[in-house]
């Protein structure tokens, strides 16, 4: 009953799974949820599982959201302006169904949220969303962000930010929240050559306090990639490095998908080629530059 509104038109099983999994913890401990605050989970924990499920039923079923229709608009016009009106006119509705749903969603779940005396938002959560067109030799790609989640894009040439957060002096300008309004905002690129990966990440990931310099995170990332023999190996490595380094407040989010690949092998090979020009020109430079002992750091 509480993902009703999101089932009407939902046809996949597995959509429905995911939608109920993601609240699995919640579900372990209803029994004592409330005796401590190890067991209870903040309105962000929330938010942050109800929007990814509401984005996914919003673009994949509801009818009203296709990329492949974007697409075919911003086919229709040749001046780059015009597609980027498109582009806002999309973002404006889907932020618009996005509070909706949220809204009907929480009032099924009937959350208990921190006192609006403490400042803190009703159900905020940052989102990024990246929708591919693969063509010959590239992408297109459109890009819908709110709040300080990236969206990037990795190469041989390095990893690029593609989003601009919403965030000025340490503060947050824009987040998805049922306290206020709040807009998504989007950018359309063109021809992005392959191969390449598309990458997101939460701020947990790239804020990582041991972090001191700003391919650390590219680097983690592209070391997972060569120690693993698939995708599944270099997610269980992510894992466990940010279960070590990260803040530890549900933030440490990563979403990739690769393109342009044959196989997982030509990917290490890219990797290895951007791990040795990693090595000759910055850590040969910059002697201990990632000899950094993680436990260490966070526990002085």
């Amino acid at each position: 009953n509480v993902f009703a509104p999101l089932f009407e038109n939902t046809p996949s099983e597995d959509f429905i799974n995911y939608a109920v999994n993601s609240f699995e913890e919640v579900f372990k401990t209803a029994d004592y949820y409330f005796e401590t605050d190890e067991t209870m989970r903040s309105s962000g924990y929330f938010a942050s599982r109800l929007v990814t499920v509401i984005t996914l039923y919003l673009l994949k079923y509801s009818g009203l959201f296709s990329a492949e229709q974007l697409f075919a608009k911003t086919d229709e016009v040749l001046d780059l302006d015009k597609k980027e009106e498109i582009i806002a006119e999309f973002c404006s509705n889907f932020a618009c169904a996005l509070k909706a749903k949220l809204q009907e969603v929480s009032a099924n779940l009937n959350l208990v949220v921190e006192s609006s005396l403490s400042g803190a938002y009703l159900l905020p959560s940052t989102l990024t969303v990246a929708l591919p067109r693969e063509k010959d030799g590239c992408l297109d790609v459109i890009y819908l962000w709110a709040g300080d989640s990236r969206g990037y894009i990795w190469s041989e040439n390095g990893l690029m930010q593609i989003t601009e957060d919403h965030e000025e002096h340490e503060t947050m300008t824009n987040l998805i929240t049922l306290s206020k309004p709040f807009k998504i905002e989007g950018a359309y690129l063109e021809g992005i050559a392959k191969p390449c990966i598309l990458f997101n990440a939460s701020d947990g990931c790239y804020k990582c306090p041991i972090f001191a310099s700003p391919f650390d995170l590219e680097y983690i990332f592209i070391d997972a990639i060569n120690q693993s023999a698939d995708f599944n190996g270099v997610s269980e490595i992510l894992k466990q490095t940010f279960k070590v380094i990260g803040t530890h407040d549900d933030s440490n989010t990563m979403a990739l998908y690769a393109f342009g690949w044959e196989s997982y092998e030509d990917l290490k090979q890219s990797v290895k080629n951007r791990l040795a020009f990693i090595s000759e020109n910055i850590i040969a430079k910059l002697p201990g530059i990632l000899e950094i002992d993680y436990a260490h750091e966070l526990s002085v």
